[in-house]
C-alpha cells in the first residue's frame, strides 16, 4: 500500500451543489502513502480513491464483502438495494448507513483471506429429545482475491 495520494483540496459537483471534503483537523497533509492516509483517517484521500475506482464500483464491493450501505429516505424507510447510480463520494465517509455487523462482516472478509462468511447466531438447534431440528449449513464464499485481502489487512 504504497500507492501515493494527494491529501489536497478537492471539489465535488453533486447535482447544483459544490461538495468540498474535508479533514477531521482541517488541514491538508501533502502527499502520503496510502496507508498513511488510511492509519489516519484521512477524508480526502478516501474520497480520492473512491472517485477514482469509481463510487459503483465501492458499492458493489462492499456489498460482495456482505456490507451493503443502507439509504435513508424521505418517508423513514431504508434500503440497500438502490441503483448503483444512486451513490454519491460520501459513501467513503460513511455518509451511507451501515450497521455494526455489516462493518464487521465486512472487515472479516479480510481476516479470512477474502472469503465472506456470512454472520449466524447459532450452529445447531437440539430438541429436548436430544434431535436436531436444525443445522446451520456453511455458506462461504471466495468474494475477493486473497493477495488483496492480505494487502488490505497487513
Amino acid at each position: 500500500m504504497t500507492t501515493p495520494i494527494a491529501d489536497t483540496p478537492i471539489s465535488y459537483l453533486d447535482g447544483n451543489t459544490w461538495w468540498r471534503p474535508k479533514n477531521y483537523d482541517g488541514l491538508y497533509h501533502g502527499t502520503l502513502q496510502l496507508q498513511q492516509c488510511m492509519g489516519n483517517s484521512l477524508n480526502i484521500p478516501a474520497v480520492k480513491v473512491e472517485l477514482g475506482v469509481g463510487v459503483q464500483n465501492v458499492v458493489n464491493m462492499a456489498r460482495n464483502m456482505g456490507a451493503p450501505p443502507w439509504t435513508l429516505h424521505a418517508d423513514g424507510s431504508e434500503t440497500s438495494n438502490d441503483p448503483l447510480n444512486s451513490y454519491g463520494p460520501s459513501l467513503t465517509l460513511g455518509g451511507y448507513g451501515e450497521t455494526p455487523l455489516q462493518m464487521a462482516t465486512g472487515a472479516s472478509v479480510l481476516a479470512a483471506n477474502g472469503v465472506l462468511h456470512q454472520p449466524f447466531a447459532y450452529t445447531k438447534v437440539v430438541d429436548q429429545a436430544g434431535k436436531t431440528i436444525f443445522t446451520h449449513k456453511d455458506s462461504s464464499k471466495q468474494v475477493i482475491d486473497p493477495k488483496v485481502a492480505y494487502i488490505m489487512a497487513a
